[in-house]
């Protein structure tokens, strides 16, 4: 093409191709398959979205849980897990290579849809934490979005070693302290021991002044004293 013209969007076959090649090959891809994923661009990026949106269904039921068949070359771990997983585990090794922020929301509904306590779910949490602050933003809203316990505790704790300060994040590990106080303590400690330790000091006196006014004598009692 001439200078002044855009380089052609890649072809569906050619974007066929990189998402075959990324599925048939052990995490992490090859410098020479990471080069050309990452010149097919954004295209790549919603293609593989889409595989992984469809290897984990929203019904947990519907997920092929056929093995698959160990072969010689396999690493310990993916011989452990199902195709939809195996699937979902190469292609969000793949995202995460690529640092592609695109797909952030994806791979939040993967961990919910998935579970915190499974392997994807564990995948997911420990990956995103890579791609640092862009992941602040849609973890707060599903964080906001998100009624289940686990789920919630879960996006505390990546929140909170993402290394990004944020004046939301600390008043959500604060005002959680009073819901979630073992999980979201180990949280704020990782966001910020400092302000964690002032924190818990704080509420302990709090509650030492409590169990003072507890013990005190009836108001008659005390007169008489």
């Amino acid at each position: 093409p001439a200078m002044n013209e855009p380089p052609a969007p890649p072809t569906d076959a050619y974007l066929d191709s990189l998402v075959d090649r990324i599925l048939c090959v052990e995490p992490p891809i090859s410098n020479r398959l990471r080069a050309r994923a990452r010149a097919a661009g954004e295209p790549l990026v919603a293609r593989l979205t889409a595989v992984l949106d469809a290897a984990v269904p929203a019904d947990p039921g519907t997920v092929d849980e056929q093995p698959f068949a160990p072969e010689p070359d396999l690493p310990t771990c993916e011989c452990m897990i199902d195709r939809a997983e195996l699937v979902a585990h190469r292609v969000l090794c793949a995202l995460i290579e690529l640092r592609a922020t695109a797909a952030i929301e994806a791979m939040l509904s993967v961990l919910e849809r998935a579970g915190p306590r499974g392997f994807l779910g564990w995948l997911v949490e420990e990956r995103l934490r890579e791609l640092g602050g862009a992941v602040l933003e849609p973890a707060l809203r599903a964080h906001e979005a998100s009624n289940d316990r686990e789920m919630r505790a879960t996006l505390r704790a990546m929140l909170s070693r993402l290394g990004a300060r944020d004046e939301r994040v600390l008043r959500l590990l604060l005002d959680d302290l009073a819901v979630e106080p073992w999980s979201a303590a180990d949280a704020l400690a990782e966001y910020d021991p400092d302000a964690a330790r002032r924190e818990l000091e704080r509420r302990l006196e709090q509650r030492r002044e409590r169990e003072r006014g507890a013990v005190r004598p009836p108001p008659a009692e005390a007169d008489a004293l």
